[in-house]
């Protein structure tokens, strides 16, 4: 007696297996291609620029600037041979044998023989020259900052006219034979300066004063 089998059935199972494992496989594949796409554009992609951030501005800090001050004009001496006559006495009174009678005495008297050359103490302009009765011929320097000075007891013959630029040291004139204001004391420069309008003693800008 012979025994049948169904072969059919067997034979489905396996072409069942097959597929099975084909759809396995082919789902392996896709995973693994779609795994190594992802690392070559992971890995290619260059790495993003890393923005460094931009340093605070500096703060602003409040200087006070001092102003710049003008330099203090070079003064020189306003002749080379002289005497000291009378010094300037701005506060006290002294007694003028000449006009005989007291007053300040504003400036500093030079005695010098008549036609000693005067030169200016400092560089300025000349804004006025004066024939006066009492003080002879007068030049007034203007040295800029409110500073002038005045020469007094020059003769009439000048080496300068008003809007004259001088430097320290040029000859602006001479010593007069004569200072009817002062005539006691002889041939003589009276030299006075002023500080915004008051009157100062020249002793304390010309050197030879200083050095003392």
């Amino acid at each position: 007696m012979r025994t049948y089998h169904n072969n059919s059935n067997d034979k489905k199972r396996r072409i069942d297996r097959k597929k099975l494992t084909y759809s396995l496989l082919l789902a392996f594949s896709v995973i693994a291609v779609a795994v190594i796409i992802t690392l070559s554009l992971t890995l290619g992609r260059p790495a993003p620029a890393i923005e460094t951030p931009a340093p605070p501005p500096d703060p602003i800090v409040d200087v006070d600037v001092p102003p710049v001050e003008d330099p203090k004009p070079a003064f020189v001496m306003p002749m080379e041979n002289f005497t000291v006559g009378k010094p300037a006495s701005l506060d006290r009174l002294v007694y003028s044998s000449s006009m005989k009678y007291w007053k300040t005495h504003n400036g500093i008297d030079f005695l010098a023989e008549a036609g000693t050359t005067v030169f200016a103490v400092s560089a300025g302009t000349v804004t006025a020259v004066q024939n006066t009765v009492l003080e002879a011929m007068v030049i007034t320097i203007d040295h800029g900052n409110g500073l002038f000075s005045y020469y007094k007891g020059l003769n009439e013959t000048v080496a300068v006219n008003v809007g004259d630029a001088v430097e320290a040291g040029a000859a602006i004139g001479t010593v007069a034979a004569n200072m009817p204001l002062e005539r006691d004391e002889g041939p003589h420069l009276h030299l006075e300066m002023k500080q915004d309008g008051k009157f100062v003693d020249p002793a304390d800008y010309l050197p030879a004063f200083a050095e003392k």
